[in-house]
């Protein structure tokens, strides 16, 4: 392995097809800041990262600076999720009713927790009007979905709990281990100093948040959020709370530094690339033992397989939470498994090579699913693992 350093970075010396398109998308402004990283068994073989941090300011992105990466933090609670498994705090088959005390309705315990990491639990958003400011709010927002009536009975439909299942499963941890979930993101998944990852942002690391800019979806292949695909699924789940500008509100003291467990990681690729590796090499697991088969029995397990009613996807859920199968956007393993987030970045693992990569960028567009940048990067690193495959192919 040669490792060659750069302007953006390094890299091993096999990306060279990786860097150049990385560089291209910085210099033509297709990313305004951005970053890209691929470990393999705990080695860093890509940390590229460049561009604009603030473009008023004109600071440049650096090896630290982090941003929001909207649902992306959900990747991070199914890994959550995995280790509670591993140690035995969590059952699947057990409702939520078990693990927290205010879901006391006698259809909550129908809501197993394997339906609910998998969003068939029929909490995918509020029935009651709320605001951007409740979701700093958190007993209101558990309260609130304690109190309402399912939107349809658990495990009759698959419709992605966009806001609320940061909520819902924040709950169940408070409960089992005593901490939240970004408390818990912290003490277990952060193994050094260099990793920047978190929910609910530390003051100390306020001035290392990038900006984030709009722009339109002339590079992306799938925008789940144009007016004209609205429904009332969609309408339910992406506009309740109604925000406005929702990268604005982003930026906002209140949203970086609340737990809002689904949507406000701040992170960048080095650092969540760095969390799968360890996730699928089996760092984080204690009972090293069935670690192994609990990777493929749980992780890679698929809970649900059919028509998701609020991407307008068919989606494979796996019962704690990931996506699998992303098709190009996790690169040539069917094993493949992480989350997406709206903007265009993303982050998985490659059970297959033993991998972990990501793509942050602080340049949105309105995509959660099949964003160009992500995916063309993603490709540039498969040519290099698989290059008889990927030729026979173009």
């Amino acid at each position: 392995m040669t490792i060659i350093k750069c302007e953006y970075g390094e890299y091993d010396s096999r990306f060279q097809k990786t860097f150049k398109l990385f560089k291209y998308n910085i210099k033509n402004s297709i990313d305004i800041g951005s970053s890209f990283a691929l470990y393999q068994n705990g080695n860093n073989l890509i940390n590229l990262y460049g561009g604009l941090k603030s473009k008023k300011n004109k600071e440049e992105w650096h090896e630290d600076t982090i941003v929001n990466v909207y649902s992306v933090s959900k990747g991070l609670l199914a890994i959550s999720n995995s280790i509670l498994l591993d140690r035995g705090l969590i059952d699947l088959d057990k409702a939520i009713s078990h693990y927290c005390s205010k879901f006391n309705k006698p259809v909550h315990d129908k809501i197993t927790l394997r339906l609910l990491f998998s969003h068939q639990g029929g909490l995918y958003s509020w029935k009651e009007k709320v605001i951007a400011s409740d979701l700093y709010d958190w007993e209101k927002c558990v309260s609130l979905l304690a109190k309402q009536d399912l939107f349809y009975k658990p495990g009759e439909e698959t419709s992605y709990h966009v806001t609320t299942i940061g909520y819902l499963i924040g709950e169940i941890f408070k409960s089992v281990t005593g901490n939240t979930i970004g408390n818990f993101v912290k003490k277990e998944l952060i193994r050094d100093k260099t990793c920047k990852c978190f929910i609910g942002l530390p003051k100390e690391e306020f001035k290392n948040i990038s900006d984030l800019y709009e722009i339109n979806d002339r590079l992306t292949s799938k925008s789940i959020m144009s007016s004209n695909k609205m429904d009332v699924y969609t309408e339910n789940a992406f506009k309740n709370p109604q925000i406005p500008n929702l990268t604005e509100i982003s930026q906002s003291l209140e949203w970086i530094s609340s737990e809002i467990p689904s949507s406000n990681c701040h992170t960048n690729a080095k650092s969540i690339a760095a969390i799968y590796d360890n996730f699928v090499n089996n760092i984080y697991f204690e009972n090293n033992g069935v670690s192994e088969s609990k990777i493929h029995q749980d992780v890679q397990y698929i809970e649900s397989n059919r028509m998701d009613y609020v991407l307008r996807l068919p989606i494979k859920w796996s019962s704690v939470g990931f996506i699998l199968d992303g098709g190009k956007l996790f690169g040539n393993s069917k094993k493949a498994f992480g989350h997406t987030g709206l903007g265009g970045s993303l982050a998985f693992a490659d059970p297959d090579l033993r991998l972990g990569i990501s793509y942050i960028s602080n340049t949105c567009s309105e995509t959660l699913i099949g964003d160009k940048r992500g995916i063309d990067l993603i490709q540039s690193v498969y040519d290099v693992f698989y290059p008889e495959e990927n030729q026979s192919s173009i």
